[in-house]
């Protein structure tokens, strides 16, 4: 089948309708400087011009290494989520802890709408990369701080905010990469 592209839907509405019914449309977006389509996906599959099937974007490279980077940016978080508590039980009481679960939380709910429209405007990888380093600091001082009340909630809303990253940027990737029909 062949596909007609237009740089507008107005040129869409001067062409011929008949034309809609035999073939498939795309609108091309306005390219922004982010945009790199060779870096979204292999190289091997932007020759090909079929969709790829569940095996090929299995076994490619690049969801190898977005599986990867997906299961240690959300290793982390989930195992602060998980022991937090246990780990400053003794130099906290539980309210405190509590208190401090739940600013974390409201820290991931509302980082998830900010993670995404940054990602929006800058990108997968810079802001993904920021996310890391957020992640990696607060990892290195979470234990240290462990006795202090101030900085260990900021290890814990940190490392909240993190994992909220993860799970609001990675579907967006995950379309931009393999395409809404096989990532979302």
């Amino acid at each position: 089948k062949k596909i007609l592209f237009c740089k507008k839907k107005e040129e869409f509405k001067k062409n011929q309708k008949t034309e809609f019914l035999n073939k498939k449309v795309k609108f091309r977006k306005r390219q922004r400087p982010t945009d790199h389509p060779v870096a979204y996906r292999d190289a091997k599959l932007l020759e090909q011009d079929k969709v790829i099937g569940v095996f090929q974007g299995i076994f490619s490279w690049r969801f190898l290494h977005l599986g990867i980077l997906l299961y240690n940016g959300i290793f982390y978080g989930v195992f602060v989520l998980s022991v937090y508590k246990s780990c400053a039980g003794e130099s906290m009481s539980d309210r405190t802890l509590t208190i401090v679960g739940a600013i974390g939380s409201i820290c991931n709910g509302s980082s998830r709408i900010a993670w995404s429209a940054v990602q929006d405007k800058y990108g997968f990888n810079r802001i993904y990369l920021i996310v890391l380093v957020i992640q990696l600091i607060s990892a290195i001082f979470i234990y240290r701080v462990r006795d202090l009340t101030i900085p260990y909630s900021i290890c814990v809303a940190l490392a909240f905010v993190t994992d909220g990253a993860t799970f609001s940027m990675f579907p967006a990737a995950a379309a931009q990469i393999f395409g809404i029909a096989n990532g979302g």
